[in-house]
């Protein structure tokens, strides 16, 4: 987080918070439905996509609401963040290993169209259309993710979690305290880290694999030409201490960009977020960072298109890949 700021030497901006993403679940459902997430652990132990799969359609019809996972897949997400992460936790990448996310640009491999990202497509035809779809993922439960998805951005994606009517979602850590706090669910939110495909062992790309979740956050960056930089610093200074990320977190659940804060006593004690710190931490130690760099954002929206025109079951997840890595490939020799 702190590299991302980086240019030519300098450092333009600090952590302001760090956002972690995690499954949210409501725990009185999957208890309605027959399963033990404590006895389970399902809060630090990632469970494989197969497995939630199945808890989860098993738990909608148990419960008899309208979603079993929702997530956000809209244009802006969906090869940039929602749809990557099942690529990663498939063992998956853009640009192979880790490493080689932000370049050197024109210098380093292109992956799209490697199985594990044909893979991960397949696994959204089958969550969200089921075995009917020829291209869907054999051997796991489908039906599980509407695809009004496709349309949906983070606020779409977490209103019908809010009204009850969905098992499993995808959020960030801030959401936590809106949706476990006394005045909605309370106790019966639990939280899980990302199931994932395949093992970081079995992963050909260093860095992918396993449960596996997109880093976010905000940083804070001084105007260069404010007329009061020297005070300015000096608030940067304090708003960078360890008793401002903890106050911070303790009043609006907006998780510290230092992990290790977490096993303090004043976050042990912070109401509602306390109870998912285990998860938080885990799930903190397993992130990647997207492509930082001037070329990112073209290229992540040749890649939606190709991955919106697959699950819209309008190509297959092979010619998605195939005209995904065509077009990253020409973005990324055109612009050096």
């Amino acid at each position: 987080m702190v590299d991302s700021m980086r240019w030519d030497g300098g450092l333009y901006g600090i952590p302001q918070f760090v956002d972690i993403p995690a499954i949210l679940y409501r725990k009185d459902y999957v208890e309605n439905a027959g399963y033990d997430p404590d006895g389970e652990n399902w809060a630090t132990e990632p469970m494989e996509w197969g497995q939630f799969a199945e808890i989860a359609r098993d738990t909608r019809e148990a419960n008899g609401v309208d979603h079993a996972y929702t997530t956000t897949l809209n244009q802006r997400t969906i090869g940039h963040q929602t749809g990557y992460e099942k690529v990663v936790t498939m063992g998956g990448n853009y640009f192979g290993d880790m490493d080689n996310q932000h370049g050197p640009i024109g210098d380093r491999p292109i992956t799209i169209d490697d199985e594990p990202v044909i893979d991960a497509l397949r696994l959204l035809r089958m969550f969200m259309h089921g075995s009917d779809d020829e291209h869907a993922l054999e051997g796991m439960t489908g039906d599980i993710l509407p695809s009004e998805a496709l349309g949906w951005g983070t606020q779409q994606s977490q209103e019908s979690f809010a009204a009850g009517e969905a098992v499993f979602h995808r959020n960030w850590s801030y959401a936590i305290a809106q949706f476990a706090g006394e005045d909605a669910f309370g106790e019966n939110i639990g939280l899980m880290p990302f199931p994932y495909g395949i093992s970081k062992d079995e992963a050909e790309y260093d860095g992918t694999g396993g449960t596996n979740a997109t880093l976010g956050g905000w940083h804070l960056s001084l105007n260069p030409n404010s007329e009061t930089l020297p005070a300015a610093v000096e608030v940067v200074k304090v708003m960078t201490s360890d008793e401002f990320y903890l106050d911070i977190f303790e009043f609006t659940g907006s998780t510290p960009p230092k992990p290790e804060l977490y096993e303090s006593d004043q976050a042990q004690n912070v109401p509602v977020m306390s109870r998912y710190l285990d998860t938080l931490q885990l799930q903190s130690e397993n992130q990647w960072v997207h492509p930082i760099n001037q070329i990112w954002d073209s290229q992540k929206d040749a890649i939606a298109d190709e991955f919106h025109a697959c699950l819209n079951q309008e190509q297959s997840p092979e010619e998605a890949v195939s005209s995904a890595q065509a077009a990253v490939e020409e973005i990324e020799n055109t612009d050096l």
